[in-house]
């Protein structure tokens, strides 16, 4: 199980990055919540696109879309993962998740 494996993880942001999807998998809001607001505290740059990815995974798509605009605006490489990442699944019928796939001369198929 991620919860019992995630403690071992040596990376501490993405310690904590797993922690929260095995949380809200196992719908612990509480701990979820607790865990990203230290999360975005602790690891605001260079971490937009995974904040993206947690909002999408809660479904909150609003903040996932502003966390992607960050990712984008600071150019971080994880966008590449973009189309098709699965925690942005919520996002993809979105027609501002094929906008951001535009904006960045990504096929929109």
């Amino acid at each position: 199980m991620a919860l019992n494996e995630m403690p071992q993880e040596a990376n501490e942001a993405w310690r904590i990055f797993g922690l929260i999807l095995a949380n809200q998998a196992l719908g612990r809001k509480q701990e979820v919540d607790k865990l990203l607001s230290d999360y975005i505290v602790r690891f605001p740059k260079d971490n937009a696109y995974q904040l993206a990815e947690i909002y999408a995974y809660r479904g909150e798509k609003d903040s996932a879309f502003e966390w992607l605009e960050k990712s984008y605006l600071a150019r971080e490489s994880r966008l590449t993962y973009l189309k098709g990442d699965p925690l942005l699944k919520n996002l993809w019928l979105d027609p501002r998740y094929k906008a951001l796939l535009k904006k960045m001369n990504l096929p929109l198929k």
